[in-house]
């Protein structure tokens, strides 16, 4: 497309310099080698990443972006393309970085025109479309937190930032507590913005598996492994107190 040369510090200087190889042309030469790079983007001289070539070639980098999820971030369209990697990305990222960590884009244009919303009406939108998919990649997550061999952990709590599951499949949340808690032999709760609310309806409603929950979970007992590390470590840590001791008497 005949677009306006607008310089992008993310694109670099290769990038934002071949947009200009006519004016650069002859003193330096490169800038009309990575032109043709951009223009064809074909093995690893694929520039389709750069903002220069979704202005240029958008029909070709939104093709791209579809099938890509990394492209997708890279031109602010991951909800609207990857909204199930997007939701497991952001549990997986509230952990690793902040609770409150968002993939956060603006609304997106289509290169036809039409526009999608942002990352606050497509997340919602999935949510209430494929709550049991946005759930199992709940529970994936919470398994992953968990650890397996000497890295397993206690999780007591899972906090999801958006309402909308316990309020849609209350059910299927509350088995998902009671599998998980089977799993580290330890109380698990899924909380949520809607979840005390919608979890007394339940409740409610199932007086018979409050009582039968509450049974399973009073015959919980943590596995004897899960804090051998830290028992082991502490062990050591006391033999070489005392063998300091020792030595200082």
């Amino acid at each position: 497309r005949d677009a306006r040369y607008v310089p992008d510090l993310d694109d670099g200087v290769m990038i934002n310099s071949a947009a200009l190889w006519p004016l650069l042309a002859p003193q330096w030469r490169d800038p009309r080698k990575w032109w043709k790079e951009l223009s064809t983007a074909k093995g690893r001289k694929d520039y389709d990443w750069s903002h220069l070539a979704m202005r240029c070639w958008p029909e070709r980098v939104d093709r791209k972006c579809q099938e890509d999820p990394s492209l997708g971030v890279a031109h602010g369209c991951f909800w609207r393309y990857h909204r199930a990697r997007a939701w497991a990305w952001e549990l997986r990222l509230q952990d690793e970085i902040a609770a409150d960590f968002r993939v956060e884009e603006e609304p997106y244009t289509h290169p036809d025109g039409t526009a999608s919303p942002g990352h606050t009406a497509l997340r919602a939108e999935y949510l209430a479309e494929h709550p049991d998919e946005a759930l199992a990649a709940v529970e994936k997550e919470a398994q992953r937190r968990m650890g397996r061999g000497k890295a397993k952990k206690l999780v007591h709590e899972l906090t999801i930032l958006e309402p909308g599951l316990w309020s849609a499949i209350p059910e299927a949340c509350w088995e998902l507590e009671l599998r998980l808690s089977e799993k580290q032999k330890y109380e698990f709760h899924l909380r949520a913005p809607d979840e005390p609310e919608a979890r007394a309806v339940f409740e409610a409603a199932h007086p018979e598996k409050v009582g039968a929950r509450a049974q399973r979970m009073a015959g919980l007992e943590p596995a004897p492994d899960l804090f051998a590390a830290r028992r082991g470590e502490g062990d050591s840590d006391k033999r070489d107190n005392e063998g300091e001791s020792q030595d200082q008497e």
